[in-house]
């Protein structure tokens, strides 16, 4: 299933910064979004603790189930997930959904 961000996401990700998107992809249901973007911020900063830690919540969550890229280097799981389709550049890009939310995911820098 696709589906277009709302209008009121697409304002929030127009004034967000890259540290936010995650969070607003999540809280939106866009897990496939919130997982792309939680990985460019750990390829742009590998060894910061609090991305790491984001990562291994969001990629265990039941609605994202992607244990296996738990304890894998970004790269690794950039190829994985295919990061030469980011959204970062163009967030109206149309996203996979869950048929759920994911709005009790918290993440983002602590």
């Amino acid at each position: 299933v696709r589906r277009l961000a709302d209008a009121d996401l697409s304002s929030q990700l127009a004034n967000a910064s890259a540290e936010e998107m995650p969070e607003l992809f999540a809280a939106a249901g866009l897990w496939y979004d919130a997982v792309q973007a939680l990985l460019m911020l750990r390829l742009e900063d590998p060894d910061e603790i609090a991305w790491v830690e984001d990562w291994q919540t969001l990629v265990s969550h039941p609605m994202v189930q992607l244990t296996h890229l738990m304890d894998i280097m970004p790269m690794d799981a950039c190829l994985a997930v295919s990061c030469s389709q980011t959204f970062i550049d163009a967030p109206s890009k149309t996203s996979l959904v869950p048929s759920q939310s994911l709005s009790d995911l918290s993440i983002g820098p602590k």
